[in-house]
């Protein structure tokens, strides 16, 4: 990482500079500095050590009953494939039960018949198939012949430890990373926009891309970004008993992802919304009961509150991301608690975007 001190005198004018070192961040610094262009990562805090990459636990699969963010989903997956075949382990393929409404069942078996693959199998079993495989159901709740969906290559990564991965990759090909330098504006003019970083240092680039999650709005005017709250519990029963596939329920409305022989987290608990993150309201009693409540439901044994995670992001109304371009100011931020799936994807895609908008600004 590289001193706020010694930022100045590497270069008059970057590329571009990027505001947010989480997994959007580090990913787009990624693929920027694979087209060898210069590229400053701005962290106000500790590298993937804040909002949601901090606190998300990164769940990895493809259906989804938004279409747009299914076909994001299916491009993610192989992306993370791809990725975990450069470094194994970045990608942990424990597969993924996903219970859906019975009213959904139409669009699922749809879905499916378009998404699956043999890269990527979709199957779908019914509560009874799920109950008899997966031990650790409860066979009480899942007794019926409603339908499951099994995604046997899904499961999750670490999203904190992506972004240093991602980051650390970007400095091998020359982009600088520099952590503790909390951005407080971005300024754009003719030809270029401006950053101002605590202590007076000002960074100029050729374009700026606020990728800050939830802090986007402090930034940014776009209005379409509003902070929400993520609360997670973490759970503890026996070995036998502890799930060893992600969950995600829709008739509960929660989602389990193991951490563990005996440890999972459980999510999904009533959220509150507020316009950042300074202001969210917490009621993490009322979350972990919650939790506690529907793993009672969900599993065969008796569940234990082990600790917990205040987790938040910057959602979207349709829970699409932001990624686009203004001038000289990009924004990349949005990922509506869903975006671990597929952001190293979205970022790929996008950095052609902020590629050919630098070189059409560098020739104009």
């Amino acid at each position: 990482m590289t001193n706020l001190t010694l930022i100045s005198p590497i270069t008059k004018l970057w590329d571009i500079i990027i505001i947010g070192g989480g997994l959007a961040g580090s990913s787009l610094a990624y693929w920027c500095s694979k087209h060898q262009l210069k590229v400053l990562l701005l962290e106000a805090g500790k590298l993937g050590e804040e909002g949601a990459t901090a606190h998300s636990r990164g769940i990895v699969r493809v259906y989804d009953p938004d279409y747009q963010l299914m076909a994001h989903s299916i491009k993610g997956v192989e992306c993370w494939m791809d990725l975990n075949q450069e470094n194994p382990g970045l990608f942990s393929q424990c597969g993924l039960i996903y219970r859906i409404r019975p009213e959904n069942e139409n669009i699922a078996r749809s879905r499916i018949q378009e998404f699956s693959s043999s890269a990527y199998p979709i199957e779908l079993i019914s509560e009874k198939q799920a109950a008899k495989r997966f031990s650790y159901l409860n066979k009480q709740a899942f007794h019926s012949s409603n339908p499951v969906i099994w995604e046997p290559r899904g499961g999750f990564v670490n999203p904190s430890q992506s972004a240093c991965y991602f980051a650390g990759k970007a400095e091998e090909s020359g982009a600088i990373i520099m952590e503790k330098a909390p951005v407080t504006d971005v300024v754009s003019h003719t030809n270029f926009a401006s950053v101002n970083v605590s202590k007076g240092v000002r960074l100029n680039a050729r374009t700026v891309v606020i990728a800050a999650g939830a802090h986007t709005p402090s930034l940014s005017q776009s209005g379409q970004i509003v902070s929400r709250t993520i609360p997670l519990s973490l759970l503890a029963t026996s070995e036998k008993s502890s799930p060893k596939q992600c969950i995600i329920d829709e008739v509960t409305d929660s989602y389990f992802r193991p951490e563990s022989s005996t440890h999972f987290f459980s999510g999904g608990a009533p959220y509150s919304i507020s316009n950042s993150p300074e202001t969210l309201q917490w009621d993490m009693h009322t979350s972990h009961k919650h939790h506690v409540n529907v793993a009672h439901r969900i599993l065969t044994d008796e569940i234990t509150l082990s600790g917990e995670k205040k987790g938040y992001d910057g959602y979207t109304h349709n829970y699409l991301p932001v990624a686009s371009i203004d001038k000289n100011i990009a924004i990349f931020s949005g990922f509506s608690g869903r975006g671990a799936k597929y952001i190293p994807w979205a970022a790929k895609k996008f950095t052609f975007k902020l590629f050919a908008h630098i070189e059409s600004n560098r020739t104009s």
